[in-house]
């Protein structure tokens, strides 16, 4: 078996690198190979470079021309997908890969459609340092939002740590092309029928003067997407 692994760059020089070095390092279980597939959506800060450098048997990599945002590159991302599971793994050095294997195990064991990785469960205790709390604030708004409109009860909508059965990630009809792909892709699953199993995952996070990308305007967005795959 294969779990595809999909990672989107945007200006992330300073951390793909080591993204890249983790991704290949983690250990799967069952013996599952990874195959790699790096979308860079037309980075300027010598991420190009980096990623024009490394050995091309050994991963995917595609150079978008225009930036199309995080789900316009997640998109592309998925049309390359050849695994029988797939993964996002986001470029920075936020999520731990090490976490791949938790991830896979709902799926393996056939419990779980989708797995969510959650930086509320578990150990992560990190939200109460001061400097990350808009952060959490606006992330428990959202995810608090995401659960009336839909009549569940997750912890983490925003987590980018989202593991598929490829058969179901092919056949959802994304649309968004930021950071609203996030709730966008939940909605679809959960009005589809299909079972998301949340699972605790590693954090360590990043501030906007360290390189995070997400603003306040995404928020809203993400808000105005919930609705919108709410009633449509």
């Amino acid at each position: 078996m294969v779990l595809s692994i999909i990672i989107t760059c945007f200006n992330e020089a300073k951390t793909i690198k080591e993204n890249l070095n983790r991704v290949e390092q983690t250990i799967l279980p069952q013996n599952i190979s990874k195959e790699i597939i790096i979308v860079d959506d037309c980075s300027t800060d010598g991420s190009q470079d980096i990623l024009s450098s490394l050995d091309k048997t050994k991963y995917k990599i595609v150079f978008l021309e225009k930036n199309t945002g995080k789900g316009g590159a997640l998109r592309r991302g998925i049309s390359e997908v050849t695994g029988d599971y797939a993964v996002v793994q986001d470029a920075d050095l936020e999520l731990n890969p090490d976490n791949l294997s938790k991830l896979l195990e709902p799926l393996l064991a056939n419990k779980a459609d989708m797995v969510l990785g959650s930086r509320f469960l578990g150990k992560s205790l990190v939200y109460f340092n001061k400097k990350y709390f808009k952060y959490f604030l606006a992330n428990k708004l959202i995810t608090l939002f995401f659960n009336l409109f839909f009549f569940v009860w997750l912890t983490d909508v925003n987590c980018g740590y989202k593991m598929f059965k490829t058969p179901i990630l092919k056949q959802l009809d994304i649309t968004a092309n930021s950071f609203d792909i996030e709730v966008e892709i939940l909605a679809k699953l959960i009005k589809k029928g299909y079972h998301i199993c949340e699972v605790p995952v590693d954090y360590f996070p990043r501030t906007t003067a360290e390189g995070k990308k997400i603003r306040l305007k995404h928020a809203f967005l993400m808000l105005k997407t919930i609705i919108k795959n709410r009633f449509n």
